[in-house]
């Protein structure tokens, strides 16, 4: 099998009762990623774009199991291209998905792909993390290949409800981890996706 059918396959065994409407919805988002990183690098360009089904999309979707619940508030820091964020809003479609990214241009091409893809549970924020101020605090935080310095821990507490999470991406370094207290490591490596472990942090 090649990449593509490995995700797919992936999605059946996870999804059965979805996996046509999922299908569809990463076919599509696919193809508005290429199309967006002509304009601008929302992932490597270097890379086969055949790897972005495992190296992107499934790798989004590892730690689905831990986002527990229904109507959710999610999140996603630093989310460059919409990882993990509108892979989780696939598969999550009554929840709603927040992608904030500090940097302009990329907020702009992601809300052409969301309007392109027509997911009315995603929003866009432009802002730096320590400046975003609202309301309503999240029920899960995540945050894929962003390294966490201590500047950022407050900031994201504070953005956190009380019974809420942080999902960490992480591969083999893992000591920005270490300043919190309340946490566990999710080991999801595999031959297929590499070495791969999330971090699942409890509010403190």
């Amino acid at each position: 099998m090649n990449k593509q059918e490995i995700f797919f396959e992936y999605v059946k065994t996870n999804f059965p009762e979805r996996e046509d409407e999922i299908i569809d919805m990463f076919n599509l988002y696919y193809n508005v990623l290429v199309d967006a990183n002509v304009k601008i690098n929302l992932f490597s360009r270097k890379m086969p774009l055949e790897d972005i089904w495992i190296t992107h999309f499934m790798d989004s979707l590892l730690p689905y199991k831990l986002i527990e619940g229904k109507n959710l508030r999610i999140l996603d820091f630093g989310t460059g291209g919409g990882l993990p964020g509108i892979p989780m809003a696939i598969i999550n479609p009554d929840s709603n998905v927040n992608l904030l990214d500090s940097k302009r241009k990329k907020i702009m091409v992601l809300d052409e792909m969301l309007d392109i893809m027509g997911l009315d549970n995603v929003d866009v924020i432009w802002t730096r993390l320590e400046e975003y101020i609202t309301s309503r605090r999240y029920d899960y935080i995540i945050c894929r290949s962003v390294k966490i310095v201590p500047e950022l821990k407050r900031p994201l507490m504070r953005l956190l409800k009380k019974s809420g999470k942080i999902i960490l991406f992480k591969s083999k370094i893992l000591d920005d981890v270490l300043q919190f207290q309340n946490y566990k490591i999710h080991d999801f490596s595999s031959e297929i996706v590499g070495t791969r472990k999330v971090v699942e942090i409890r509010h403190e």
